[in-house]
């Protein structure tokens, strides 16, 4: 009696073999792809973290030589108009939030990361606010009047919703005390 030997495999080792490969396939296909997402959104924070804080240090730089500051709170944004004077010519500074971006003097501050902001075929739904109001120091960082009333606490925040995913919502807040050196002279002066 002749015994026989194969020389292949089974229909039964391939169909197994090929449902082994196609489980660790999708399992690497769902790993690549929230990687990919989670890179994506860390790109869009990191650029809005860019945003913000080069807004913010815009701004304060503005403050800090500011001779006159005047801030309105209106409708949960704040609209801050500063007035300096630099060899006897005096330049006003107003900063707002418009159309959802920030603008000085009516006009879009065009910082990287703006684009962020007026794209609507992103996956994210991005809303910008900017708030300040004069800073409350408390009594152990300085109990001179004069002193407390020249700083101001700048806060810019943005709220991240996906449009996709509705269960993610992030919200970056970069913030600021910011202390109006000029103002602060003229009041000693005066």
């Amino acid at each position: 009696m002749k015994i026989k030997t194969s020389n292949g495999y089974t229909l039964i080792e391939t169909i197994t073999a090929l449902t082994i490969s196609s489980i660790i396939s999708i399992g690497m296909y769902f790993v690549f792809t929230n990687g990919s997402k989670n890179i994506e959104i860390e790109e869009l924070l990191f650029d809005i973290k860019n945003y913000s804080t080069s807004c913010l240090e815009l701004i304060s730089d503005k403050m800090r030589s500011a001779d006159q500051i005047n801030i309105n709170n209106v409708l949960g944004s704040a609209s801050i108009t500063l007035q300096t004077s630099i060899s006897g010519d005096e330049e006003t500074f107003t900063y707002s939030i418009i159309n959802n971006r920030l603008h000085e003097n009516s006009v879009p501050i065009n910082i990287y990361g703006e684009s962020l902001f007026t794209n609507d075929e992103d996956m994210y739904d991005l809303t910008i606010s900017m708030s300040c109001s004069e800073s409350n120091l408390s009594v152990f960082e300085s109990s001179d009047q004069a002193l407390v009333s020249n700083f101001y606490d700048l806060d810019i925040n943005v709220l991240v919703k996906s449009e996709l995913n509705e269960n993610y919502q992030n919200n970056y807040k970069s913030s600021k005390r910011i202390f109006a050196i000029n103002k602060f002279v003229q009041n000693l002066e005066s």
